[in-house]
């Protein structure tokens, strides 16, 4: 496989010689989606394999509920989808 960016040359490289089959470079994932099914079942379709919450319920005396974290996570997994990350509300 040949260099992704020539180093010190005009030399073309082919976009087809960049491919490789066995290690693709391609992630795809989104952070504008929910858990529920329809959405769920929307990301796989689509090829979404990864994903990011941008909602979470807080409660301001105890934080976040760990059991609701596992349980969305595993919720992701039945479908494929791997739960990466989640914004957490600094904000007031």
């Amino acid at each position: 496989m040949k260099p992704a960016v020539p180093s010190h040359s005009d030399t073309f490289v082919d976009p087809k010689d960049l491919w490789d089959t066995g290690n693709p470079r391609l992630h795809l994932g989104t952070q504008r989606f929910l858990t529920s099914e329809e959405h769920l079942e929307f990301l796989v379709r689509h090829g979404v394999e990864h994903m990011a919450l941008n909602r979470m319920p807080l409660d301001r005396d105890i934080g976040w509920d760990v059991d609701w974290l596992a349980g969305e996570r595993e919720r992701c997994a039945r479908f494929g989808v791997t739960w990466r990350w989640w914004r957490c509300p600094f904000s007031p």
